[in-house]
């Protein structure tokens, strides 16, 4: 930029002062880019991820607009009331995920077996619900009812499918000898405890009460193609 043909654009150049404002712009919008750019390279599901994403952007917004709080610089004002607009904006979103079509993002997250339930246990969900209930005991009650209300089936699933093998692993590079090696694994038994007889227990109470999965290896998409035997309706 300091060549001699470069010189009459010299009025052109960001003042130290402007550099400044450009770093602060780049650390407010980095991580909006960040997750955007993420999300759409991703090929398979990611509406899992939609609470955390919120949670983060939040936190983002608020670390920030504390970072700014008592500045008086005109432009850090400037940026500090644009955060406030964009906070106000995220809400609006985030507020739409209460509505009928919004309850995705909360059957998109307890279906991801590494984690079902466990997500409203993070300090991002400590708050009680308006009814003062957890966010969890709402959302589990969300997720059961929509499955009611779509799949309902009654359980006679226990005595069945519960002690049916699976393959844990399933890969798009297992070898035909390691899928029969898999095949001719130990098959271990799963005993279910005996259940209230006048509750109706259905496949979606059992994965709900099952501890999260650890993958390796495999797709979420991949561990429901495994575990559809054991979970047909879900």
């Amino acid at each position: 930029l300091h060549l001699p043909e470069y010189m009459k654009y010299q009025y052109l150049y960001p003042t130290n002062e402007e550099w400044k404002q450009i770093t602060y712009v780049i650390v407010v919008l980095h991580p909006f880019l960040k997750f955007t750019m993420l999300v759409s390279q991703i090929q398979g599901v990611s509406i899992h991820r939609g609470w955390s994403i919120y949670n983060r952007l939040f936190n983002h917004i608020e670390i920030m607009k504390t970072t700014l709080a008592r500045k008086r610089t005109p432009w850090k004002v400037s940026i500090r009331s644009a955060l406030q607009a964009a906070f106000e904006k995220l809400s609006y979103y985030y507020t739409r995920t209460e509505n009928r079509t919004g309850v995705v993002y909360n059957i998109g997250c307890i279906l991801d077996p590494t984690v079902k339930l466990t997500v409203y246990d993070m300090d991002d969900w400590t708050e009680e619900t308006p009814s003062k209930e957890s966010w969890k005991i709402f959302y589990k009650r969300q997720f059961i009812d929509f499955y009611k209300k779509k799949y309902y089936i009654l359980s006679n699933f226990a005595e069945t499918s519960r002690n049916i093998h699976f393959p844990e692993q399933l890969t798009n590079t297992m070898t035909a000898a390691d899928e029969l090696e898999a095949e001719l694994a130990p098959r271990p038994i799963h005993h279910t405890e005996t259940r209230n007889k006048q509750t109706p227990y259905t496949e979606v109470h059992f994965y709900l009460e099952d501890k999260p999965e650890k993958l390796t290896n495999q797709s979420i998409l991949d561990w429901w193609r495994v575990n559809e035997g054991r979970y047909p309706t879900i």
